[in-house]
């Protein structure tokens, strides 16, 4: 186990300079952890934390595989599992670039162990689900596959992601995609019925909501997710017209207010008319006037 932890500690610091010796280090562990009695003392080393450092830069392929085989090894044990939560967003994001089909399988494997062994599946589902594993495993349903394994594997992560969302209220799903930190517009964005039910939820143990939009009003945001946020900034004001103080006390109004520079006419269109919510009493009337 020291030997190890001294040899990731300095591929940690000089990553990229010598893949092969990483690759080598890896697969000994591949082999080490289809072992149960070396899992224990590898999995109370430092060995998780320098592998999800590597894990979240930039690596080939195969390094991918060889650090999720050994997720995958350690994830049948259910009592490591809450501490495995922690790659589920990083290899959320490799899931999405993935073409190779060795690695999206191994994901897959990950996966569904997690959400079958972990103590609470709801929570390993709710992390997946931010990370937009949903919508990447659905795409992937659509492929035809030379391994039948991954096509068992993508339904079956599909089918507990899916149950999940059902079972999660509305609001839940909401939460959920803002903690994503990608917003998208869907029906839960544009639906009046969704924000005269759950706009004063937003005030919620400190206005966490509302704290989370104004962190996602960037300008490095990816446009869809500004104008998103933009929108429901406005969505909030309209249906809980007192919370026009909580926008402006937060400091959500200065960021929106700072999208009617931002390059994306959709992002200054979302700005404007969040504004011109925040400024009028009567919306439904500006509403008919526009029409």
């Amino acid at each position: 186990k020291q030997w190890y932890q001294r040899r990731v500690r300095g591929q940690t610091g000089q990553l990229l300079q010598s893949n092969v010796y990483l690759h080598t280090i890896l697969a000994s562990q591949q082999i080490m952890l289809r072992v149960p009695e070396y899992r224990q003392p590898f999995f109370e080393s430092t060995c998780l934390d320098k592998m999800l450092n590597i894990l979240s830069t930039r690596i080939s392929f195969q390094l991918q595989y060889q650090i999720v085989f050994c997720l995958w090894l350690l994830s049948f044990r259910a009592s490591y599992c809450a501490k495995l939560l922690a790659f589920i967003k990083p290899t959320a994001e490799i899931l999405r670039q993935a073409v190779k089909e060795k690695v999206i399988r191994i994901i897959m494997q990950f996966y569904r162990n997690v959400l079958t062994n972990h103590a609470s599946p709801r929570k390993a589902a709710e992390l997946m689900i931010q990370g937009k594993v949903q919508v990447t495993v659905g795409q992937l349903t659509e492929k035809n596959w030379k391994d039948e394994d991954i096509k068992e594997d993508v339904e079956q992560v599909k089918g507990v992601l899916d149950t999940m969302l059902q079972d999660m209220s509305t609001f839940d799903s909401y939460l959920a995609e803002v903690k994503s930190g990608k917003l998208e517009w869907s029906p839960l964005h544009t639906n009046p019925a969704f924000w005269r039910e759950n706009a004063q939820k937003l005030n919620q143990n400190d206005h966490e909501v509302l704290r989370m939009l104004r962190i996602l009003l960037k300008d490095e945001q990816d446009p869809t997710t500004l104008a998103v946020c933009a929108h429901d900034v406005g969505e909030y004001v309209r249906h809980y017209p007192v919370g026009k103080y909580n926008v402006e006390k937060l400091g959500l109004k200065e960021r929106v207010v700072c999208l009617l520079e931002n390059d994306d006419p959709k992002v200054k269109s979302a700005a404007l008319l969040a504004l011109q919510k925040l400024m009028l009493n009567n919306w439904e009337f500006l509403a008919k006037t526009n029409a």
